[in-house]
């Protein structure tokens, strides 16, 4: 499980801060970004962090989603 962790949630979560926080709005930028960007800076410092706390634990919700059915403790 820890494993799974880092290799998958907090790698992701980085990214996902990395492009939210570095990622150049251009005419070419797709809407959807742009939005979720000016979403992204329209936030206080406070609420950035608690915004990838539940990307986080949507991550994790997912990750506990797939393993249930893969091992059939969860039905499709």
């Amino acid at each position: 499980m820890k494993s799974l962790y880092e290799s998958i949630v907090k790698e992701n979560l980085q990214l996902y801060k990395d492009l939210y926080e570095t990622t150049n709005v251009t005419s070419k930028t797709d809407v959807y970004w742009k939005k979720a960007i000016g979403f992204y800076d329209s936030l206080t410092d406070e609420n950035k962090d608690t915004l990838m706390k539940i990307i986080e634990q949507t991550m994790i919700d997912t990750i506990s989603n797939m393993l249930g059915v893969i091992d059939g403790s969860s039905t499709l």
